[in-house]
């Protein structure tokens, strides 16, 4: 079998994904993965190349832009990592629209992207060829990389979790910078975030790039902005989603901080339950409000009258508790309000009344639901 360190064009990696999978017993849909991985991590290093050529070559003359391209590398990476029949369903949408849109000048790089999304081993090589044009130099680094991509895999690691490049700086740095440069609108942001968590070797939110993968093929045809769009939307409903597991672990851990072993089974504040009804009340909407807001936001399709309806019933409660806890703010009327002890109302005010994650969770999702 092909040594890794004698993979050093496309024939000699084709040969290695032919002999190397076959050795180690792995399956089709094994063998595939590896070749999706390879061919994808070989597009992402090309990609600043193509991505300028559309910023300034003569792309910019027919009104191209990177977004297919883009779109390409990315449903090739995600379906590396979870290949769900319904990312080779949109991985073959992507390559049909990519076909429609290609201009001469970037067959090499288009080829590089088929190479990735259908993740076929016979035209991975078309990717490494790519690699022949560039430089001596960028040609060792590109060279050297692969190979530690194959030794990644061969040891059963996760190669989409290693930096694009292995030795010394981006040899294609120059070119990113000017994509960089001259991408600024905010339709381009997201992906410029996501190429360069890809070149550090940053941990990525598959699920939340699933997601992104799977956008309406009518979205992406309508183009950059319509797909910037739809993005900011995902990405809001994924940071929603962190922000109330936060909010849910910081309420527990106040909770049991202050809790009596007879409440702490309860879904009610601690020492609230036997004194004031309307804090106990108000403060229980906020609690139960967060596990619904929590429970809906982790449905694939968020009902946004569900989540609107949620966030009003949260920002009521709040404005009931802080206005309640404005008059017994007097630390002595506080210390001998029967409400279970100052204790509790200082957990009350600082939980709900001055934690402001807490009022702005509840505005961002009245926002993201449509009812802001």
């Amino acid at each position: 079998m092909i040594a890794i360190e004698d993979i050093k064009d496309g024939e000699s990696l084709k040969e290695w994904l032919t002999e190397w999978p076959k050795t180690n017993g792995l399956d089709k849909d094994a063998t595939r993965a590896v070749a999706v991985t390879i061919a994808h991590r070989a597009a992402m290093r090309l990609l600043p190349v193509f991505w300028q050529w559309c910023v300034t070559g003569s792309a910019r003359m027919f009104g191209s832009t990177a977004l297919p391209f883009l779109r390409s590398c990315l449903i090739s990476g995600v379906t590396a990592k979870m290949p769900t029949p319904e990312l080779k369903n949109a991985a073959a949408a992507a390559a049909a629209a990519r076909a429609t849109t290609t201009a001469t000048a970037a067959t090499a790089f288009v080829a590089a992207t088929a190479a990735a999304s259908a993740a076929a081993a016979s035209t991975t090589s078309a990717t490494i060829d790519a690699a022949a044009n560039t430089n001596s130099a960028q040609a060792v680094a590109f060279w050297v990389s692969l190979q530690s991509d194959c030794d990644t895999i061969a040891h059963v690691e996760d190669a989409l979790a290693m930096p694009l490049w292995l030795i010394g700086e981006n040899p294609l740095e120059d070119s990113w910078h000017e994509v960089v440069n001259k991408e600024k609108g905010p339709e381009w942001a997201f992906w410029i975030k996501w190429y360069e968590d890809a070149l550090a070797g940053h941990p990525q939110n598959w699920k939340m790039l699933e997601k992104i993968a799977l956008i309406d093929p009518e979205i992406w045809e309508a183009g950059p902005y319509a797909v910037s769009e739809r993005i900011a939307e995902i990405l809001e409903l994924h940071r929603l989603r962190a922000e109330v597991a936060t909010l849910q672990a910081e309420r527990d851990e106040f909770h049991s901080r202050v809790a009596t072993a007879a409440h702490r089974s309860h879904n009610q504040p601690p020492d609230l339950v036997d004194s004031d009804f309307d804090l106990a009340r108000e403060t229980t909407i906020i609690w139960v409000g967060l596990d619904d807001a929590s429970q809906e936001l982790e449905k694939d399709e968020p009902d946004k009258g569900v989540l609107g309806k949620i966030a009003k019933q949260i920002l009521s409660a709040i404005a009931s508790v802080t206005r309640y806890c404005g008059k017994i703010a007097d630390t002595a009327i506080m210390a001998a309000a029967k409400v279970g002890g100052g204790a509790v109302v200082t957990w009350v005010v600082d939980y709900i009344v001055n934690n402001g994650r807490l009022l702005q969770f509840a505005k961002d999702l009245l926002n993201f639901s449509g009812g802001g």
